[in-house]
């Protein structure tokens, strides 16, 4: 697998930015891929996503001075997994997101990502910067 990444500055606090990332139910809130999130059961989300009906859970760890977050989904029966990094950058949080893209994904597909990503990234921030100044 190859993987698609971007980043961006946050302007607040990092509890308050992983606070907001660590839940499922806000996926739909600044991502494309998901849709809508229902009950949890076994540890999963129910989800509705561009491909249907999918499982999600959000697994954290402590790293280097931050949090990675990890999105895992079961989708069709096979684990896919995408990361939000969290680190401190000064009077900012550093984020970023990778999403692993198939082997074989063409020039376009990796322009696409690398698209959605950054505007996914545009819209985290907007909401965890109006959040602070709430």
């Amino acid at each position: 697998m190859i993987s698609a990444s971007r980043h961006i500055d946050i302007h607040a606090d990092l509890g308050a930015v992983a606070a907001f990332v660590r839940e499922v139910t806000n996926l739909p809130r600044w991502t494309d891929f998901f849709r809508s999130v229902g009950a949890r059961t076994g540890g999963y989300h129910a989800v509705e996503s561009v491909v249907g009906p999918i499982a999600t859970r959000i697994l954290e760890s402590p790293d280097g001075g931050g949090l990675l977050c990890t999105i895992e989904s079961i989708i069709a029966g096979v684990r896919e997994t995408a990361t939000v990094h969290l680190l401190p950058a000064g009077d900012a949080v550093r984020v970023e997101f990778t999403i692993a893209l198939p082997d074989d994904a063409s020039p376009g597909l990796r322009a696409r990502a690398d698209a959605t990503l950054a505007d996914e990234l545009v819209r985290l921030r907007g909401i965890c910067e109006t959040a602070v100044r709430a």
